[in-house]
């Protein structure tokens, strides 16, 4: 995982450097896959693709990358605690199959986003 990590940071730095470049703002946006947010979402998919039902993957990667970002100040923010709050079983914010999100799932992520882009 550290030589991925590192291979991040060296993107962060040159897309810091571009977007400074351009006078553009950057902020970071993490997009949980389904399976990180609870057991059930994404259901058909992790059958058909061999993945352990029920079971929730870790968030290692994006807990890093996060520490990362906050060290080279850059502004960013995690949909996960909105999207695990907001999913239930009879009411998916991933499609079963291909573990998109849904027209739900993406309301709730514009909800989240919304005061965070407008700040």
């Amino acid at each position: 995982m550290e030589e991925q990590i590192s291979k991040h940071e060296t993107l962060l730095t040159g897309t810091r450097r571009d977007a400074a470049n351009a006078d553009t703002p950057l902020a970071v946006a993490f997009i949980p896959a389904a399976m990180q947010i609870n057991g059930f979402e994404w259901d058909t998919g992790r059958e058909v693709h061999g993945f352990h039902p029920g079971e929730v993957s870790s968030y290692d990667m994006q807990d890093k990358l996060a520490a990362l970002l906050r060290k080279s100040g850059t502004p960013h923010i995690d949909l996960r605690p909105s999207l695990i709050r907001e999913s239930r079983e009879d009411r998916r914010l991933y499609f079963p199959y291909d573990g998109h999100l849904s027209p739900l799932g993406h309301e709730i992520v514009a909800e989240a986003l919304a005061p965070f882009v407008t700040s």
